[in-house]
């Protein structure tokens, strides 16, 4: 399928994914607003002309797009040329028509904020906490069930963290320690010693 449609709230992670479609194909771009029918008649245009080279035809916002303009262009969407490849955006899928995004390959990027939603800010604090401090946190988890469930949930962060941000080793390090002492706790093991070795190898 040469036809993309990326979806998000955030323009930066877009213009990265038209970028890595572009530079994949070797292509270069055309950008387009399609807002009437001569637009989409001089679109057409260029997309029955020869390319010797892969065209990107860039349509950014295509829920503003008129209808009239966009039922136009369908057929070219779903069979664009030898050398052309459509590329779509919105800040919106449910608000581009179905005739659309069926005849495309649907590219769903989240923003950072949508990312780091769902993670814990206790975590983060505490491993920017000097190591005195983390001490004396860990200090204050007596039972096993809280320092297998603070152990876990430090996990998921690590691995979170890791997936969004490539080569940090103060994480990494994190990740290998806290399960470390999460397998030891789970056998058994004493949880203040295995609380303060994790972080002092932290």
């Amino acid at each position: 399928m040469n036809s993309f449609i990326i979806a998000s709230t955030d323009k930066k992670r877009i213009e990265e994914k038209i970028n890595e479609i572009v530079k994949k194909n070797q292509a270069i771009v055309s950008e387009f607003k399609l807002k009437t029918i001569e637009d989409a008649r001089e679109l057409k245009e260029l997309t029955k002309l020869s390319h010797q080279q892969k065209l990107a035809v860039i349509i950014k916002e295509v829920e503003k797009a008129s209808l009239p303009a966009l039922n136009a262009i369908l057929k070219n969407i779903e069979e664009p040329g030898p050398n052309i490849i459509f590329i779509l955006t919105t800040r919106n899928i449910k608000s581009v028509i179905p005739t659309v995004i069926s005849r495309c390959q649907i590219i769903k990027l989240t923003s950072k904020r949508e990312e780091n939603k769902d993670i814990n800010p206790e975590y983060l604090a505490f491993l920017n906490k000097k190591k005195g401090l983390q001490l004396l946190y860990v200090d204050k988890i007596k039972k096993r069930e809280e320092a297998l469930e603070f152990l876990e949930g430090l996990i998921q962060f690590c691995e979170k963290s890791i997936y969004q941000k490539e080569r940090d080793t103060k994480i990494s390090r994190c990740l290998i320690h806290a399960n470390q002492a999460l397998l030891a706790i789970k056998s058994n093991a004493n949880v203040k010693l295995q609380l303060t070795r994790m972080v002092i190898n932290l």
